[in-house]
């Protein structure tokens, strides 16, 4: 029953969280939306190289990220397991948990972005299919906005995730 239940919970979440997102007011705006549409505008198998390539980078990242929080774990707190054992609630020792795991993902969202947006900018006739749907001038729609405003983003989240993660790895 345990098993159907968090399988029917990611369903929804995989269902409901695009709709969430796409409800913000951000995602509303028309600088965002004419993005969208000149997205839409490439071929298919770009969108599914930068998918790979995203996803690529993103597993590297939180790999990394992921066992050098668990070595400054065990650095500082020898012997001491990285994650509570039992059940997730409202103890500060699962919101700490919750940190430790949700800080690295935070992380690595923008750098992991950034990082596929440069695989894709290094294959040739990516990039050319991208420079002629970008050449049409869609607002914000070039390489260095586009990753300028992913830095912009990962300077001002990183840092915050990153003291968040050390203070609960310090401080457990």
């Amino acid at each position: 029953m345990k098993n159907l239940f968090s399988a029917a919970l990611i369903i929804l979440l995989v269902i409901f969280v695009p709709k969430i997102i796409r409800s913000i007011p951000y995602f509303k705006r028309p600088d965002v939306l004419a993005r969208r549409m000149a997205k839409a505008k490439l071929p298919s198998w770009i969108s599914f190289v930068e998918f790979v390539a995203l996803v690529a980078s993103e597993a590297l990242l939180l790999t990394l990220l992921f066992t050098l929080t668990v070595n400054v774990h065990q650095f500082i707190h020898p012997g001491v397991p990285y994650l509570h054992s039992g059940p997730i609630t409202f103890s500060v020792n699962s919101i700490v948990d919750l940190i430790k795991i949700f800080a690295p993902m935070v992380i690595a969202l923008p750098l992991g972005m950034v990082s596929a947006n440069a695989v894709s900018w290094l294959i040739p006739r990516i990039r050319n299919e991208e420079n002629r749907i970008m050449a049409e001038g869609v607002p914000g729609y070039s390489w260095k906005e586009l990753n300028l405003g992913l830095i912009k983003f990962a300077l001002v989240v990183a840092p915050v995730a990153l003291s968040l993660v050390l203070i609960s790895v310090v401080f457990q």
